[in-house]
């Protein structure tokens, strides 16, 4: 794992704040390739894939540094079904990091708040799945590079 040290620091006294691991092109384009090979419905874009840090209604308290260069290889552990705010089941894979717990925690050290009641480092791969999470083998899925970090702000 290599986090480099050019950094961003952000802090928005109005608003929340969503951060964001941002996967590399390659890791994108194997896992739409996974979405695609086993035809899982409502399919999340390429464009949106990512890997929640922290989703806070309200703002830092403290400065939190956005690191802008990450090279950090995720391990993918099990695929998942998590209830959205609007009652549809999502497809996730969840993830194992060192390096995503640690930030989780640098957000909450810094005053921000997670908005659910678990931290759970995971994928989207359907925000409206109804298939058998059992028909999926977690051996297909490619490991995820992630090489950096996108923040924004979520208004109160």
């Amino acid at each position: 794992m290599k986090l480099h040290n050019i950094c961003e620091d952000i802090t928005d006294d109005n608003k929340g704040v969503y951060v964001m691991a941002e996967i590399s092109k390659k890791s994108k384009e194997l896992i739409m390739g996974f979405i695609k090979k086993n035809n899982i419905p409502a399919a999340v874009s390429e464009l949106n894939l990512h890997i929640t840090i922290i989703h806070s209604s309200v703002p830092f308290k403290k400065k939190f540094k956005k690191l802008l260069n990450v090279d950090v290889t995720t391990i993918p552990i099990k695929f998942d079904i998590l209830n959205t705010s609007i009652g549809r089941k999502a497809l996730v894979i969840r993830v194992k990091s060192k390096y995503l717990n640690t930030r989780f925690k640098d957000g909450l050290d810094a005053g921000a708040r997670h908005d659910y009641p678990t931290y759970i480092p995971h994928v989207t791969l359907s925000y409206n799945f109804d298939g058998d999470i059992k028909k999926l083998n977690i051996k297909d899925f490619p490991k995820i590079h992630l090489v950096g970090e996108r923040i924004e702000p979520i208004n109160p």
